[in-house]
């Protein structure tokens, strides 16, 4: 290794600079030795010598202040590196670094003071109050607080804060130091670094934010949401999921998902998830189970529908199911079902068929129940034009009205009409038709049912021949109170022809005292509730004519039991009104007549109970006219005239005598 080293840059630094400065400085101590010697005088020579020695350390001091000078000019170049890669720390770090002398009450900040403090340069000197100033407002007792602490405990100083700029912006920093102190035990100065962290605090923010409506749509879902780790223990458990199961979600964070789940599913649901795990898919619906289940907390099953999805992290999975109860699907399902059963139980037995009108190529298709209510000989096709041409001339205008009626707001429609047969038949017909549109609301084609009504109507006829004989007027009206019905006599009662029955409902005929509560009437009866049937109430003519009425009303109700409408039987009472008012004052001005008089005046009816007694008899008595009603007068009789005045009141009265 010594031979290797020989001759080179490392060698000659190591062994001949240190050999040569020894040889430099025995020249000069020998010279100088020279001089000295007192035995020997001075010579050429030794002024030589003497000059040789003044040389040699003139030289040694040149070298000494060269050398300490390279030596001074690395320092400050490498004293300037280091400078510059903090300043490039602190920039690309976005902090700073701080001292302050406690004696001065001086600060000094360097580092990237621009993103800190909004200061348009590296190094800043000033004083503490000046970095009080720049704290937010909000801030300053605590931090000032939290820096006395540091100084008085002698443990680090931690902190987070916000800083106002010039320009009102508002950063926040977080900052780390210490106090440095004397023999004495007294802080000199503190030292420290700040580091912005302004964009962490809004990404803080901004996540909090994020977990907060995430929690909010969580908790705000219309289905169940439930979350279980990797044991099929619940993390999460959301309200939706509460008042699905009966469950809290206290109760429920931390068990089995199995105490939700009934019977032998639990250990076929525990199988799926692990193969769902294993998967490399994060989604799935669960539907593949077959019909799902759920219990309630009550033991109630229940049917639902699953999607499961899971999020894999450091080596951990969380599965989260969205669980919705289809009960009500699946009922109305049911419902669907047997409502399609009876439909084509109806429609086989009540004389119906389905026709579908396509617009563009104007032709009707029938269903093949048609058969049963036209006749063989009628085409399974037709146009609309031949439609009409079958129909009675008298009905085809309001036909015609039914197809241009359609609307995107008004698609539904229904009107009746009679069909000429082949056979010279004619039958009554209902049509109740439905419009599909497209988007731009063209109307593409129209679905009807059409039933044979033709015995209804002969009903109908025969019921409103035997109405219009009634004396009474009769009305009938829909659920909603809208008069569907009126014989002849309803109308010339009210003054109206049958053409404004059209938009005639129950309020329109009566006194405007009355509407409100003949409105309640109707609505509890259409309710099912008990309402009496019998109901007097001010009516209005036509003409604003006013006239006492007396109704007897009755519910009506469809084949399935629903009520859909009333029935009402009107009589004008206004006369009867009337003599029951004249005979109410002639009963009052005979109790006037009857209690002014002078005497006593009692009256009876004909089973011989006292039905009136004046003012004169109760004064006379001193009892109340309750007490003497009756045959309570006998109790003012004297014991000894009671039987003598009750056999004359009774013979009087058997023969008709006073």
């Amino acid at each position: 290794m010594k031979d290797q080293t020989r001759g080179t840059p490392a060698f000659l630094h190591r062994y001949l600079w240190p050999l040569l400065a020894f040889a430099l400085l025995a020249i000069p101590m020998l010279g100088m030795w020279e001089l000295f010697r007192a035995h020997r005088p001075f010579s050429p020579i030794s002024l030589s010598r003497l000059f040789i020695v003044l040389v040699v350390i003139e030289l040694l001091a040149i070298y000494g202040l060269f050398t300490e000078y390279l030596t001074l000019r690395k320092l400050f170049s490498e004293a300037n590196i280091a400078r510059d890669r903090l300043r490039l720390a602190m920039t690309s770090g976005r902090s700073m670094g701080w001292e302050w002398d406690l004696a001065s009450g001086r600060d000094y900040w360097f580092g990237d003071l621009q993103t800190m403090f909004g200061i348009q340069s590296d190094t800043w000197y000033g004083n503490v109050e000046d970095f009080s100033h720049r704290l937010h407002p909000d801030d300053r007792q605590r931090i000032s607080q939290l820096v006395a602490e540091a100084r008085t405990n002698h443990k680090p100083y931690n902190a987070e804060f916000r800083v106002v700029h010039q320009d009102g912006s508002v950063h926040w920093i977080r900052a780390t130091g210490s106090f440095h102190y004397n023999k004495k035990d007294q802080p000199e100065r503190m030292l420290g670094m700040a580091v912005d962290i302004t964009a962490h605090k809004q990404i803080q923010k901004d996540l909090h934010e994020s977990e907060q409506r995430l929690r909010s749509i969580v908790e705000s879902a219309i289905d169940a949401i439930v979350a279980v780790d990797e044991k099929q223990k619940i993390v999460l458990f959301n309200a939706a999921a509460e008042k699905m199961f009966g469950c809290s979600a206290g109760e429920a964070i931390g068990s089995s998902l199995e105490r939700f789940i009934p019977g032998d599913l639990p250990s076929r649901h525990e199988r799926h998830i692990q193969n769902f795990g294993e998967s490399e898919t994060t989604s799935r619906n669960v539907g593949q189970l077959g019909m799902l289940h759920g219990i309630r907390t009550n033991g109630e099953e229940f049917p639902i529908e699953a999607s499961i999805s899971y999020l894999g992290k450091e080596g951990k999975k969380l599965f989260t199911a969205i669980i919705r109860d289809v009960t009500d699907r699946h009922q109305a399902e049911e419902t669907l079902r047997r409502s399609e059963q009876r439909l084509r139980l109806a429609v086989q037995a009540g004389r119906m068929y389905v026709d579908d009108w396509d617009v563009s190529s104007d032709t009707i298709t029938r269903s093949p129940d048609y058969v049963d209510v036209l006749g063989k000989d009628q085409p399974p096709q037709i146009t609309r034009q031949q439609l009409l041409a079958q129909i009675h001339p008298d009905d085809r205008e309001r036909i015609e009205n039914l197809f241009a009626s359609f609307t995107p707001e008004n698609p539904m429609s229904q009107c009746s009409y009679r069909l000429l047969r082949s056979d010279s038949n004619v039958i009554w017909l209902e049509k109740s038709m439905r419009g599909v549109f497209d988007d731009t609301g063209r109307l593409l084609r129209a679905i009807a049912v059409v039933a044979d009504i033709t015995e209804r109507k002969q009903a109908e006829e025969r019921f409103q021949r035997v109405v219009e004989h009634i004396s009474d007027a009769i009305m009938v009206d829909d659920a909603d109170g809208q008069v569907i019905f009126a014989n002849d006599r309803f109308l010339h009662l009210f003054g109206l022809d049958r053409a404004q029955l059209h938009n005639l409902k129950i309020e329109d005929y009566v006194a405007p005292e009355y509407r409100a509560e003949l409105r309640d009437r109707h609505d509890r009866r259409m309710r099912g509730e008990p309402v009496s049937t019998y109901y007097e109430y001010e009516g209005i003519r036509g003409d604003g004519q006013r006239m006492w009425l007396e109704a007897d009303v009755v519910a009506i109700a469809d084949q399935t039991g629903g009520l859909v409408g009333t029935q009402s039987a009107i009589r004008d009472v206004t006369e009867r009104r009337l003599a029951a008012l004249a005979l109410q004052e002639s009963e009052e001005r005979f109790r006037l007549v009857a209690n002014t008089a002078p005497v006593m005046i009692w009256m009876a009816g004909p089973d011989k109970l006292c039905d009136y007694f004046n003012q004169q008899w109760l004064d006379f008595t001193g009892r109340p006219l309750d007490a003497e009603l009756g045959d309570g007068w006998v109790e003012g009789v004297h014991p000894d005239d009671v039987n003598a005045c009750l056999d004359t009141y009774s013979h009087a009265f058997d023969r008709h005598e006073t």
